[in-house]
């Protein structure tokens, strides 16, 4: 016999397997938690208790893949097998959920906190939001740094500076992943690319100087420690401007 601990839980079994689905799209993988839902709910489909939980858990994954209709849809079939049982709890949570996603474009700082939420805190912005643009370009190009897929991150960042040629922070983050293949000739060709734009970030400069000293270029790494100091001293002396 299952075992199933408490009322607003799925069986022993069930839960076990979900918490390790959640552990796998905390570390960012979607479509390998994607694929695991998918082949769990075929195995528990005809368990009425174990199944809206699945199906609740499975649509915050289609949420962080953004796949916002059929995220939507799960937590709706949910709600009501949650209703059908009496558990007033879940159902609520299913159905606000659903709402979050429906009204994203309405309460659109909002939603971007709850993907956040959902993600674990791996998507910064979320995928297909509006529709193909720079912001989910971006996104997905942070996911794939973060899993260590920094020739993917690269061809989405890329991807972004197509659509918007003067967008700093792209070539900023080009930069970095080319940092962490140990290119830092192309590192730095894209940082000072992004540094044209925007010549007055520290963080920038901070990384140009990393890579200058991986290089051996001692020179320009100490410019750029110097260009950093030479900022914020002009951001100290404006801010207390506004104060005087």
């Amino acid at each position: 016999m299952r075992k199933q601990t408490y009322t607003n839980q799925p069986t022993d079994d069930v839960l076990e397997i979900i918490e390790g689905i959640v552990k796998i799209k905390r570390e960012g993988r979607f479509e390998e938690a994607n694929k695991k839902y998918m082949e769990l709910s075929i195995e528990e489909k005809d368990d009425k208790h174990n199944y809206p939980y699945i199906l609740k858990s499975w649509a915050k994954v289609l949420v962080c893949l953004g796949k916002y209709e059929t995220a939507i849809e799960y937590f709706g079939n949910a709600a009501e097998l949650f209703n059908n049982s009496g558990n007033k709890t879940d159902e609520w949570q299913c159905r606000d959920q659903s709402k979050k996603i429906r009204k994203r474009d309405e309460y659109r700082d909002d939603f971007i906190d709850y993907v956040r939420g959902v993600s674990g805190g791996q998507i910064e912005y979320p995928l297909n939001y509006n529709g193909n643009n720079i912001y989910d370009y971006i996104s997905l190009g942070i996911q794939n740094a973060k899993n260590g897929n920094h020739e993917k991150a690269i061809a989405n960042f890329n991807k972004a500076i197509e659509k918007k040629p003067e967008y700093a922070e792209a070539y900023y983050n080009v930069g970095l992943s080319y940092c962490y293949l140990g290119n830092y000739n192309q590192a730095i060709s894209y940082f000072n690319k992004a540094l044209d734009i925007d010549p007055d970030t520290t963080e920038v400069y901070h990384f140009l100087s990393f890579a200058y000293d991986q290089m051996g270029n001692q020179k320009k790494a100490i410019y750029c420690r110097e260009m950093i100091d030479k900022i914020n001293r002009k951001i100290a002396v404006e801010t207390l401007e506004r104060f005087l």
